[in-house]
């Protein structure tokens, strides 16, 4: 059984299917394993001592991994209706749906509601399914409740320090990520979408003088003449170790890494903070499917989800890749660099950002809500971290007394069980004497 606790607040409490408003609730994405019967209960808190409760039910819906159902100030469609109950004041409701796995991509959606939009109150949402025990549920928005389920991809980035963990690469060489599964890049259809549909529309107007033409990106010119897609100025600072001399299709890269490394490191950007952010996206190959919205073989045009501003956004690119020699890639690509994800992420990145310079240095936590729409938070693991301001940056938690008492690992536990995205890094700044040596032996 897996049980997610949450709230309907303000602008989160959106009503039942007759108001339009009623995508703006709490909405869960339900992703079957083997599928069979699920078991789904709602159950409200404790109402304020001689307040009435509130009239709750549950709708089950067709929906899409990472997306949310419905849109804005649109009535529900008929189509989209898997399963829902009733709605009446009583402290739960319950319903039986049979579910099978969905499609690569697809999910079922569960949103538990109220019947009217803006009654607030905490719930408790249970799923079992005694025949599919793997299956997974994760939040699509903020609940405002107990838990933390920011978003189905909430990220947490954790600081570890005087932590075990692999050693920094250097650069050139191959990223330790043995426990990383196959990092291919799964192709997508995503027709449907109006960016997505103006760029395949595009490309058929280019194969109308070439059959066998690729797509190219009229927005984002990757041309010798156009330095302006890779540098700020227009042109590379003097001390640039790999200045990009050709543009070649991704499926014509070469290089490979060891047989346990998935990123190979180059010098040409300092972007180690967004092959971490790749590398944790890497390991939930759910993650990895919504970020690719659409790529498929031949065609030359991959379209990345992105998460900018507060809202997601679909970001086209071609598939030309800044090299440094004979088809070599100038900046850190998989070690397989036609297998992507790595150089169709940055592309699409250096696109949103405005060239590939703007992904010199930056954080983690910031590229994971990019990739994942999530919100990036910290544990460090030491009590002494000051700011330089001086001051604490974690004066609400204990953190040598959490790890003694065990209170740390059932913290880590809890936000993996969650579906939570969890990474360690150990920064020498804050070693001690002597770690820093032991870090690198």
């Amino acid at each position: 059984m897996v049980e997610k606790r949450g709230a309907w607040a303000p602008g989160l409490s959106g009503g039942c299917p007759k108001h339009k408003t009623w995508p703006n609730n709490p909405q869960y994405a339900l992703v079957p394993e083997a599928g069979g019967t699920f078991s789904i209960e709602l159950t409200q808190q404790a109402a304020a001592s001689g307040s009435p409760l509130l009239p709750i039910g549950i709708l089950v819906l067709h929906g899409k991994v990472g997306e949310l159902a419905g849109s804005r100030d649109a009535a529900i469609a008929t189509a989209m209706i898997v399963s829902k109950s009733k709605y009446k004041s009583s402290t739960s409701q319950k319903i039986s749906v049979d579910l099978r796995p969905a499609a690569a991509g697809d999910c079922y959606v569960i949103i538990p509601s109220t019947f009217d939009p803006e009654q607030h109150g905490d719930f408790v949402l249970k799923v079992e399914c005694p025949q599919d025990p793997g299956f997974a549920l994760d939040a699509l928005n903020s609940t405002s409740g107990v838990a933390s389920d920011a978003h189905i991809a909430s990220a947490s980035a954790i600081g570890v320090h005087g932590a075990s963990t692999h050693p920094q690469p250097a650069r050139g060489e191959p990223a330790a990520a043995s426990s990383l599964p196959a990092s291919k890049f799964p192709p997508r259809g995503g027709q449907g979408n109006a960016v997505i549909d103006a760029a395949l529309l595009k490309l058929k107007q280019q194969r109308t003088e070439n059959s066998e033409a690729r797509f190219e990106d009229d927005e984002f010119v990757c041309k010798a003449s156009n330095p302006r897609v890779l540098y700020f100025s227009g042109q590379p600072s003097a001390n640039a170790s790999r200045k990009v001399d050709n543009w070649t299709r991704l499926e014509q890269l070469s290089g490979t890494g060891t047989a346990t490394s998935q990123i190979v490191m180059r010098d040409g950007l300092s972007d180690s903070y967004l092959l971490a952010a790749i590398g944790m996206v890497m390991t939930r190959p759910e993650l990895l499917a919504h970020l690719h919205a659409f790529g498929e073989a031949g065609t030359g045009l991959h379209a990345v989800r992105l998460f900018k501003d507060g809202e997601w956004r679909i970001v086209v690119v071609d598939d030309l890749i800044p090299c440094h020699g004979k088809k070599q890639p100038a900046f850190s690509s998989n070690a397989e660099p036609s297998d992507g994800p790595v150089l169709v992420i940055q592309k699409a990145l250096a696109k949103l950002y405005g060239c590939y310079e703007h992904l010199n240095v930056g954080r983690v936590g910031a590229a994971l809500e990019d990739l994942t729409g999530g919100v990036s938070d910290k544990i460090y693991l030491r009590d002494d971290i000051v700011g330089a301001n001086g001051v604490n940056k974690q004066p609400h938690l204990q953190a040598i007394e959490e790890i003694r008492s065990g209170h740390m690992w059932a913290r880590l536990q809890r936000l993996v069980s969650e579906g939570h995205l969890l990474g360690a890094t150990y920064t020498p700044q804050h070693s001690r004497e002597g770690e820093a040596a032991a870090m690198q032996a």
